[in-house]
């Protein structure tokens, strides 16, 4: 939502600022006074967005942006901007990612400049810190974010502390993320032997194996995750879709978005598989009613929307199904 008011505000801006550029006199009256540090703060954060897109788009950017205003300009406002955030007790963690990583990319002066204030807002752990949490703690911050520097940061704390499997689960976690599924395997093993009852280790080995698409081994890994914490929502969730996705046991999937729904009764995602599950089965009244709890909680779903259309035709009720698929055309 933010992002869309943020490119609504910056076309609002082109506007306005189109506006007064076509007329002479104002532009004498407002040279000494416009931009805002707003307006430099505005359109930095969305240039910030697209940071990991690579050098080259980045790059090309970090031209655009020099159209607006000069590289001086961008210079000293990201200096006042630094002075601001840094002063802010709040951390603020992906802020200084984006910087360092804007540093690391390149962009001159304004990405050395960068790179300074994101150490400043999060300074590198010391190579001879010994303490396990704060290595564990700063490889959870990175996950997904930057995977290889949260798995040597996992790898860290488990060279601290061997009996942390919390540690060896994210290590898995990041391996994951990173494709490399069989050594994210032998992390969750390492946690399993830390610690057996780790429900997160067995779910999140289950998630690897159907990533490999080994969907039988999937489901055993969260038989047993469900096991140990039946209240499990995603695991819930996960098992229903491959087994009524990929496997084609039905019955047994709904079972699993029931439990699922039990759980979280507005969970969209559950009740839409559902009524798939149920169309399969060819309970085309049950699968409408599914449906109808999707487009309840979230209006816009359109693909609901043609799934209402396709079963209200299954039972003989045209006019209905002519006012779903239009509304699948016009969700909102």
């Amino acid at each position: 939502m933010f992002r869309k008011l943020r490119r609504w505000l910056e076309q609002f801006w082109q506007w306005f600022k189109d506006l007064f550029s076509s007329s002479p006199s104002s532009s004498a009256d407002t040279a000494t006074t416009w931009p805002t540090d707003t307006d430099y703060e505005m359109r930095f954060m969305s240039f910030l967005e697209g940071v990991d897109r690579g050098k080259t788009q980045v790059l090309k950017d970090w031209e655009n942006l020099q159209q607006e205003y000069s590289e001086d300009q961008w210079i000293a406002w990201l200096k006042r901007f630094g002075q601001k955030v840094t002063q802010n007790s709040e951390p603020n963690e992906k802020l200084a990612q984006r910087l360092i990583r804007l540093g690391e990319v390149g962009c001159g002066q304004l990405g050395e400049v960068a790179k300074e204030i994101g150490e400043q807002l999060h300074p590198p752990i010391s190579l001879d810190e010994d303490n396990p949490q704060v290595w564990f703690d700063r490889g959870k911050q990175l996950l997904d974010e930057e995977d290889q520097k949260a798995l040597e940061a996992f790898d860290r704390t488990l060279e601290l502390d061997p009996n942390h499997y919390r540690a060896a689960i994210n290590r898995g976690n990041a391996l994951m993320n990173l494709g490399q599924h069989q050594e994210a395997i032998l992390a969750y093993d390492h946690a399993l032997e830390l610690n057996p009852n780790a429900d997160l280790a067995w779910a999140n080995r289950g998630n690897v194996f159907f990533d490999l698409e080994d969907y039988e081994q999937a489901i055993a890994n969260w038989d047993r995750a469900i096991e140990l914490n039946p209240k499990d929502l995603e695991t819930w969730h996960n098992k229903g879709i491959v087994l009524g996705v990929k496997l084609n046991r039905f019955e047994e999937a709904l079972t699993c978005f029931d439990q699922t729904l039990a759980l979280q009764a507005d969970d969209v995602q559950a009740w839409f598989h559902r009524g798939i599950v149920l169309a399969a089965l060819n309970r085309w009244e049950d699968a409408l009613e599914s449906w109808n709890q999707v487009t309840d909680l979230q209006p816009d779903f359109q693909d609901a929307w043609i799934n209402k259309g396709v079963a209200l035709q299954k039972l003989g009720r045209y006019a209905e199904a002519i006012e779903a698929n239009q509304r699948a055309i016009h969700p909102s």
